[in-house]
């Protein structure tokens, strides 16, 4: 009956398209070239800007620094904290010191040569900016391990020889979050032709305006190229030579007072701020380092009892995690230690979804694969029946717990917030991905097939 419907349907609107076909193809065409158009267009969502950062935002955060410590030092010992409380009281002086300035950037983007002619300017302070270079490249080991350099600037000169990058773009971003003052710099600009010198100009303006206005995006030559220079004589002879240009940094210099001038005391406030999350951070190490030796033994406990489990009783499919109680209970102990508030059946959940995800990604067959190629390997333990369930399930519960500790590493300092399964994905993905390197997995297999002999050896 509704393909009858749908055939009367399609008879009466037959008629339609056939009128409307002859613009089918010219309207698909301008689909198409307006998708490739705006395909073409920078696809960079800015973040919106910050509020203006001012001395009571600073002070809050002062106050919710010291409130942190002590939170910390309640729970892993006040003299572990000793240097970060000392260092609390000094940013809080704020004593008069120099700015200072970073040129950063991709190599060969001109910055050395920036940088010398910056220094030699007289900047009429009590206290000269003093002035360091670093180098921006892609970073293997992490955008914000990188920029972890950057975060005693307080103005970042951030020298571009053209479009930005996607890393230079996320590296932008990062340091906007963070309260950092930023020119952009267009440097080498001599180097292009007038017409692509201003598209790139305007490009760069588009991307960033948002959280940059366009007075800090600056068009500088710090080592213009040499020119040729013609010369008509009296006697009709010609001569030719190469001459230098003159560098062009003035707008930035210009630039570079004025912020000297009327944000002093703004870039302080900025510094003094990153300081205090600084002090938080270095804390937040220290406090997860605790834990996660207080951690490390009740994952092995539950391991051993999963793998213990798995020995007596081996079934088909390891999926333990998402049905055993004893993957619930080290979800609330790991809660408990972390100051995560779980119910049973919240601990039951978490576990549950951690099973999925293991299953989800594979990491089941993938495990039982690698332990029973490194089995083969030992001495009479590929004949043992239950060898290689038990040690799956072990090592599994062990990604699990300590993919756990990953997550909750993230969460406040105490929390009773609803799972995130992304975030939980991506913390055993992460885990995995570092324990299933041969030399972790061969210690594991090592010292967990000395324990399964001892259960497997009859008893005496």
């Amino acid at each position: 009956m509704g393909l009858c419907v749908l055939l009367l349907a399609w008879d009466g609107l037959q008629h339609q398209w056939l009128v409307l076909g002859q613009w089918g193809l010219g309207g698909l065409s301008l689909l198409g070239l307006l998708a490739w158009q705006l395909k073409g267009l920078p696809q960079k969502s800015a973040l919106s800007p910050r509020p203006a950062l001012t001395a009571a935002m600073v002070q809050e955060t002062q106050l919710q620094t010291q409130k942190f410590l002590q939170q910390v030092a309640q729970e892993i010992g006040d003299e572990t904290l000793t240097d970060l409380k000392q260092r609390l009281v000094v940013i809080a002086e704020d004593s008069p010191r120099s700015l200072r300035f970073i040129i950063a950037g991709a190599k060969r983007t001109g910055k050395t040569r920036l940088l010398s002619l910056l220094t030699a300017q007289a900047w009429l302070l009590d206290y000269p900016p003093q002035w360091y270079e670093q180098s921006f490249e892609q970073p293997e080991s992490g955008l914000e391990t990188e920029l972890a350099r950057l975060q005693t600037a307080d103005l970042i000169l951030w020298v571009v020889n053209g479009d930005l990058g996607d890393q230079q773009w996320q590296a932008l971003q990062h340091l906007q979050c963070q309260y950092h003052r930023l020119l952009l710099v267009f440097n080498k600009q001599d180097q292009y032709p007038e017409a692509d010198r201003s598209e790139i100009l305007l490009q760069l303006q588009q991307q960033c305006r948002a959280w940059l206005s366009t007075d800090d995006i600056i068009v500088t030559a710090s080592a213009p190229q040499a020119i040729t220079v013609r010369r008509y004589l009296m006697d009709g002879s010609i001569t030719e030579s190469q001459e230098f240009p003159p560098p062009q940094v003035d707008p930035l210099v210009e630039r570079l007072q004025q912020i000297l001038t009327t944000e002093s005391a703004t870039l302080r406030l900025a510094q003094q701020w990153r300081a205090y999350q600084a002090l938080q951070s270095g804390a937040q190490e220290r406090l997860n380092q605790a834990r996660r030796e207080k951690a490390l033994p009740l994952i092995e406990q539950y391991q051993w009892l999963a793998g213990g489990t798995a020995l007596v009783n081996p079934v088909a499919s390891i999926d333990l995690l998402a049905t055993l109680a004893i993957n619930a209970q080290m979800v609330l102990d790991l809660g408990k230690l972390y100051q995560q508030r779980l119910s049973l059946a919240q601990a039951q959940t978490i576990a549950a979804t951690l099973g999925e995800v293991l299953l989800k990604l594979g990491l089941a067959e993938l495990s039982s694969q690698a332990i029973a190629a490194l089995l083969k390997s030992q001495p009479l333990t590929y004949v043992a029946g239950g060898a290689l369930q038990g040690l799956s399930a072990s090592y599994l519960t062990r990604i699990a717990g300590l993919s756990l500790v990953e997550y909750f590493q993230a969460q406040p300092f105490t929390s009773s917030a609803p799972l995130n399964p992304e975030r939980l994905q991506q913390a055993v993905e992460k885990v995995f991905a570092q324990t299933q390197r041969l030399g972790n997995l061969q210690a594991f297999i090592q010292g967990s097939w000395m324990r399964l002999q001892q259960a497997l050896s009859p008893a005496p």
